[in-house]
């Protein structure tokens, strides 16, 4: 039985992509199992769209926005930009999101085309300015998808301050960043820091020459408040090893470049945007940029990484002698440190010293593990855990049982990071195979210094947990869902 699709529905998206309507938006959302329904459609765009959100339940919509291009003069040139939105709020039942998960690829189609698209899940993140800036992340017009005015906005440090072309002065009037000013200006862009002091004391320890620090770095503990990680002694390998792949980060990093007889200090700004942060998510953090940069300046150079393999003292120091002109002798760094670092902490290799897990019960887990392999046994799943704080975290056997995939996900907490193994069988050529699944779930909770610190163990746990035919990692269970059904066969 397919999916029916009412007709006005259908009515209601020609409406959206028909210039000559005003209508910029249409959203639905499931009558049943099987069947759509039209929620609302009209003009209004992602506000109105919002309006009509069902709380506790699936829903689905697409926004029509105008782009401006240029103008001069009267003449200006527009283009069209279309934005398929998911809605999956945190209340609905896992069960209840598989099953309608079933028709995600239908659904696609009938929203089809569109330029992008970003999935909520709560009314609250259907925002027209984290819209207006992933548009312009995708057409690379960021200061022109909006007619908003403000009476200013930050850049690079400094704010620049709109004035009407009414007043024939000057169109921008820059104004010195000023710290004292901070305060206000975390409040205008909608994120705070938990400490700031922390943060202040981290980056002057970083410029002190009289210390040993070398980094300090900054995460985000929730989409609008940034904390304090962490500040140590190393190179950009350290700072790295307390990134996570589910949060942004900042970070400052000091160096030495030799010039001539003289040993020269620079500053290298490091932002760490991973690819497994919500498309909506970064384009809300993309507007902070103004409030964080200021903190962090004055820098010599500054790096976007989204991957491991983006930053490294070899590409820093490519930089650095690029702007001096001492490229030849800027480092003593060896390769060899560099790629035996990158291969523990985010390729999944481990080293001697990094191979000592803490565990609750070893026994215990191994003997779980042993019976997930024994093809005998009625239990097909396992999940151990990571429990306790910042370095005095142990493993444990969290759970097990013999109903499969859904029963193993329930038991993924929010507050914890948690590996999972499952047992299926498998119809190969007519014939039964066993195979194995590894799952990797950070909870959206865990703070970045406890994640930071469980990040260092994941080559040993992965091999303790090894071998296995594939691995499932995430921490959203609707996505780690859809990628399971796509790597695995036979799922009900």
């Amino acid at each position: 039985m397919g999916l029916e699709i009412p007709d006005g529905l259908k009515d209601a998206l020609k409406r959206m992509r028909d210039d000559k309507s005003a209508d910029d938006f249409a959203a639905c959302c499931f009558d049943g199992e099987d069947s759509l329904k039209l929620l609302g459609s009209g003009s209004g765009g992602i506000q109105a769209l919002r309006e009509v959100l069902v709380a506790d339940d699936v829903c689905y919509g697409i926004v029509r926005k105008t782009v401006m291009y240029e103008k001069v003069g009267t003449v200006q040139t527009d283009s069209i930009k279309f934005i398929f939105i998911m809605y999956l709020p945190d209340s609905i039942p896992l069960k209840r999101k598989m099953k309608m998960g079933k028709y995600e690829g239908t659904i696609k189609k009938l929203f089809q085309p569109y330029h992008s698209n970003i999935e909520i899940n709560t009314p609250e993140e259907a925002d027209e300015d984290g819209l207006v800036a992933l548009i312009g992340d995708i057409t690379m017009t960021a200061s022109k998808v909006t007619d908003k005015k403000g009476d200013g906005m930050y850049m690079g440090g400094r704010k620049v301050d709109i004035i009407n072309d009414s007043q024939h002065n000057t169109a921008r009037k820059l104004v010195p960043d000023s710290r004292a000013d901070f305060g206000k200006v975390a409040k205008g862009a909608n994120v705070t820091f938990e400490d700031m002091d922390a943060v202040k004391e981290a980056l002057n320890d970083v410029r002190d020459d009289n210390t040993d620090t070398t980094w300090c770095l900054v995460t985000y503990s929730s989409k609008k408040s940034i904390a304090f990680n962490n500040k140590g002694t190393g190179d950009v390998s350290d700072m790295l090893r307390h990134c996570v792949d589910t949060n942004v980060s900042y970070g400052l990093l000091r160096i030495t470049e030799q010039i001539d007889q003289t040993v020269a200090v620079k500053f290298v700004y490091i932002v760490w945007s991973p690819p497994h942060v919500a498309p909506m998510e970064k384009a809300a953090i993309s507007t902070h940029k103004g409030t964080v940069n200021p903190i962090f300046q004055p820098y010599h150079i500054d790096f976007t990484a989204s991957e491991p393999e983006d930053i490294s003292m070899d590409i820093i120091n490519e930089r650095v002698t690029g702007l001096s002109g001492t490229r030849s002798h800027v480092t003593e760094k060896t390769e060899t440190k560099r790629a035996s670092f990158f291969q523990r902490t985010f390729l999944g290799g481990v080293q001697s010293k990094n191979l000592d897990i803490n565990f609750v019960d070893k026994e215990a887990l191994l003997a779980g593990i042993a019976d997930i392999r024994n093809d005998t046994s009625a239990t097909n799943w396992l999940v151990a855990r990571f429990v306790g704080e910042k370095k005095s975290v142990k493993l444990e056997l969290a759970a097990k049982g013999n109903n499969g995939i859904e029963e193993m996900m329930d038991c993924f907490s929010d507050d914890h990071i948690m590996y999972g193994l499952l047992r299926n069988e498998e119809l190969v050529d007519r014939s039964t195979t066993i195979k194995f699944y590894y799952f990797k779930w950070v909870g959206p909770n865990v703070p970045p210094a406890t994640k930071g610190n469980i990040g260092v163990m994941t080559g040993a746990v992965n091999s303790l947990f090894s071998p296995f035919h594939d691995d499932i990692e995430g921490s959203i269970l609707e996505d780690m869902m859809q990628v399971a059904r796509k790597k695995i066969k036979n799922l009900s």
